[in-house]
């Protein structure tokens, strides 16, 4: 079989610059090596299919790397990950942003897991006369609860939070961040610190932190729908939404706990949404 009759076959797999040089070239040999009649009868069905691929644009001669000859897809590769078009590239963006989300969320979950703990283990050990607001029933919240039954009510949402996730790592075979057992120690230690300076600073860490974990399911719900996973990510999109308002109302007691009157609120705050942001892009990416 002459090289003019196979082009046809292979035009849907060569790049439209080589179809441009590949072209002449098989009309000269055709020419030479048959007959004017039969150069007639083969050069046109050629011709044809060959311009047709070569007037193509580039990205629509991508294809699937499943129906590329494997030296192709060696080839294909750049930077260690494969280019992919069309349905195969969707899923590929899909599936990394699923694991994106399970992954710096069951982080997040965690750290504030151990924040709560770290202030329920010093506030609880701490003599009346050291922090006397901590066992005192609010006059303001809804429940009348004391900062150390609030702080306990949060922590008991907060471990639904890391549980659930914790299920979604193996459901959708999600991967935890490097950074947890970092993240974890850092929580508790930034729990038990607030606590020992009184319940007011303790609160004043959950307002701050509890505000940009709020914003960041935000992010998530509205990447939702740019995404267009409304529909097929329904389930998740339910429990972004669920755990954001968990967290908006953490926030909420903790404003109704006095945290806005602890000590150096606003550069308090902003040293601690500094430090969230830092985890959430850390973990994002490892």
């Amino acid at each position: 079989m002459s090289l003019g009759s196979r082009l046809p076959r292979l035009a849907p797999l060569l790049p439209a610059k080589l179809l441009a040089v590949a072209v002449p070239a098989c009309r000269l040999s055709t020419a030479t090596a048959s007959t004017p009649s039969a150069s007639a009868s083969v050069v046109p069905p050629v011709a044809t299919s060959v311009s047709a691929a070569a007037s193509a644009p580039a990205s629509d001669a991508l294809l699937p790397p499943h129906s590329l000859p494997s030296a192709l897809v060696k080839k294909a590769a750049r930077g260690g990950k494969l280019v992919y078009s069309g349905a195969r590239a969707r899923r590929t963006a899909h599936a990394q942003w699923v694991d994106k989300v399970v992954r710096v969320d069951h982080a997040g979950e965690l750290g504030a897991l151990r924040i709560y703990q770290g202030q329920l283990a010093v506030l609880d050990r701490l003599p009346e006369w050291w922090a006397p607001g901590a066992h005192t029933p609010s006059r303001v919240t809804p429940l009348g609860e004391t900062p150390v039954e609030a702080i306990r009510h949060m922590l008991d949402q907060e471990r639904e939070h890391l549980d659930t996730f914790i299920h979604l790592m193996g459901e959708r075979q999600a991967r935890p961040t490097i950074i947890a057992p970092i993240w974890s120690a850092a929580g508790f230690a930034a729990g038990a610190a607030t606590a020992l300076a009184g319940e007011k600073m303790a609160m004043a860490l959950t307002s701050a932190v509890e505000e940009v974990i709020t914003e960041h399911y935000n992010d998530q719900i509205r990447e939702v729908h740019e995404l267009g996973l409304r529909e097929t990510e329904a389930p998740l999109r339910k429990l972004l939404v669920q755990f954001r308002d968990d967290e908006a109302e953490h926030r909420a007691t903790a404003i109704h706990h006095h945290a806005l009157e602890a000590p150096f609120y606003e550069a308090f705050s902003r040293l601690v949404k500094a430090g969230c942001l830092t985890a959430i892009f850390v973990a994002e990416r490892v």
